[in-house]
């Protein structure tokens, strides 16, 4: 994959984790944190509106390439300009930009309703 990252990454994207707390009745809440604050390449895979009940759906896929981030894993959400995104799947590939070697993630994320 050929890319020029400094050039294309024009997105600022959050990149937020959850973190579940549970009290001693049982019950559990959920904590959301911004942790990261990356440059992103951002590509539509997918768009489309399903009629469903008498209501429609949006579905949002996107593709977003990022530098590489310890810990980074499927439990994250990524935040876009107020849009929350679900991460469905990370690969990772090395990309030898001006012989530095940079690791990148591939993310595919789907739009939260």
């Amino acid at each position: 994959m050929k890319i020029n990252f400094l050039k294309q990454a024009k997105h600022r994207i959050k990149i937020q984790v959850i973190k579940v707390l549970t009290d001693e009745y049982g019950g559990y809440s959920e904590i959301i944190t911004d942790n990261f604050f990356v440059w992103a390449i951002i590509q539509p895979i997918e768009n489309k509106e399903i009629f469903n009940n008498q209501k429609i759906e949006n579905q949002d896929l996107k593709k977003i390439i990022i530098r590489y981030i310890e810990g980074l894993s499927s439990i994250c959400k990524i935040k876009i300009a107020n849009i929350s995104y679900e991460i469905i799947n990370i690969q990772n590939f090395d990309y030898d930009f001006e012989g530095l070697g940079q690791v990148f993630h591939v993310i595919e994320a789907k739009k939260i309703c």
